[in-house]
């Protein structure tokens, strides 16, 4: 399939749903994008085709809002109910939700073709001593931080009242993303012990991103995929048989993943109402006997959390087709999301320095407050992304620039700093962003601290660096001789 048919998918789809926007139409339209946002992922992800950062936001959108609302659907239908009153939205407001999710995949997927490839040759990674050193590094300060309650439960320690977040856990909070596929580059260009170690690595980086979500643990390991297929220095000849072996390994580790996660959250939440220090992402240190006792006692909580979780969680069309109105969009807040992304997103020591607040800032907690309250919505947590953050600033306009916007912005920023840093300082960032580009549930703050935390890198990548070799006596480290192709 080329991208000029997906394109067509895409638009005459947008088109049916303009013109029919019913409920079969609905549900027609979710599988289409479910289904060419996947055949984009596994073309992308395989090297079948060369990967463009505009084409990883197509997918993250296509896949996430069409398959999501997807499952919601066929999970609705097994069950024998209407999915569309179990939703309580209505079928107009969908129908126009997934009308503008078409519009900027389209762009997106249409602007790909003028758009540089993402990696080129100088992008090969050769797994050396200085990376596996980054990589027990990030593990040890990751523990560290989930040890001392900067790292919690779903990411960085957050304080109840100042609402101020740990730095040292926003710090390392995104290392294992970047760890996994360098740990993933090294099983493929090492042997024996050496690879036997590397292994438990893996198991152990896997272990430290899982209770930061599943599906930041799934984007990571398709970001590994990635990194293995394409830029290990081997050739990979994948057979339809690995494919299907790797398909069900994964069905059996994403059904007990589910399963410890729900039991996880089910204990973490009961968990927080009790730590001590108004820490409202608990240290996992504290509630690990009471995830332990959730997972092998209350078995049935699991599965009843699951069963209402699974079946309306993947609905994050939901939230954009609120705000969508079926067309009847309100006025726009004219970049009052952006700069609210940008402040929120800026060091509280940069307010120290210049005499300012950030109080008030912190208080608003979410972007979802700010668009709510305008767009006259309830106040609350909800599944936020670069669309969410489009059409709340500018309409449909912001819908269709938002998402291209985004992705020119990171291209300058990454073509900055290849100045200032080495190559492999840039093939990093293009992996950590990659992984960012692929969740389909992120704020526009969420994407603007991703220059933050490529900056983080550069620092700590820059200072292992510096640590010489003490059986060599030098600072810099040979790469290990790739192996064959095979």
């Amino acid at each position: 399939m080329t991208i000029l048919i997906m394109i067509s998918l895409v638009v005459m789809t947008m088109l049916g749903l303009l013109i029919m926007p019913g409920a079969g139409m609905v549900i027609a339209a979710s599988a289409v994008l479910s289904a060419v946002g996947i055949f984009l992922a596994i073309d992308l992800l395989l090297g079948r085709r060369t990967m463009r950062l505009t084409w990883v936001l197509a997918v993250a959108l296509m896949a996430g809002y069409g398959g999501g609302a997807l499952n919601t659907f066929v999970s609705f239908l097994l069950s024998g109910s209407d999915p569309f009153q179990g939703i309580d939205v209505p079928v107009n407001y969908i129908a126009f939700g997934f009308v503008m999710v078409c519009m900027a995949s389209a762009i997106l997927l249409a602007v790909g073709f003028v758009e540089s490839p993402l990696f080129g040759p100088g992008d090969q990674i050769q797994f050396s001593k200085q990376i596996e050193r980054f990589v027990w590094v990030s593990a040890l300060l990751v523990l560290l931080a989930m040890m001392h309650g900067d790292l919690g439960y779903e990411g960085a320690a957050v304080q109840a009242g100042s609402r101020r977040v740990s730095a040292f856990g926003m710090l390392v909070s995104g290392l294992p993303f970047l760890s996994l596929p360098l740990v993933s580059v090294g099983l493929m260009q090492t042997k024996g012990s050496h690879r036997l170690r590397l292994i438990a690595l893996f198991i152990a980086q896997a272990i430290l991103i899982f209770p930061q979500g599943r599906r930041v643990l799934f984007y990571s390991l398709l970001v590994s995929i990635y990194v293995v297929v394409n830029l290990a220095g081997r050739k990979i000849h994948v057979r339809a048989g690995q494919v299907v072996g790797v398909l069900l390994i994964a069905a059996l580790l994403g059904a007990a993943s589910n399963y410890v996660f729900a039991a996880t959250r089910l204990a973490m939440d009961e968990t927080n109402a009790k730590v001590k220090g108004g820490t409202l992402n608990a240290s996992l240190v504290d509630g690990i006997p009471k995830v332990l006792e959730t997972i092998f006692y209350a078995p049935q909580s699991v599965m009843q959390y699951l069963s209402d979780t699974l079946r309306t969680r993947t609905f994050v069309i939901g939230y954009i087709s609120l705000l969508g109105r079926g067309g009847n969009i309100p006025p726009p807040m004219l970049g009052q999301d952006a700069l609210f992304a940008v402040q929120i997103g800026i060091p509280d020591i940069f307010y120290t320095l210049v005499g300012a607040d950030k109080t008030n800032i912190r208080k608003m907690e979410f972007e979802e407050f700010l668009i709510n309250e305008h767009f006259g919505l309830p106040v609350y947590d909800d599944a936020n992304s670069i669309l969410t953050a489009g059409i709340a600033d500018f309409g449909l306009i912001g819908i269709m620039a938002y998402p291209v916007l985004l992705c020119i912005l990171y291209r300058i920023f990454l073509s900055s700093c290849n100045l200032l840093f080495e190559p492999f300082v840039g093939t990093a960032w293009k992996l950590i962003a990659m992984n960012l580009y692929l969740q389909t549930e992120v704020g526009l703050d969420g994407y603007l601290s991703l220059f933050r935390s490529m900056l983080y890198f550069a620092v700590i990548w820059s200072l292992i660096r510096a640590i010489p070799d003490l059986r060599r006596g030098s600072k810099i480290y040979q790469p290990l001789a790739p192996l064959p192709e095979s």
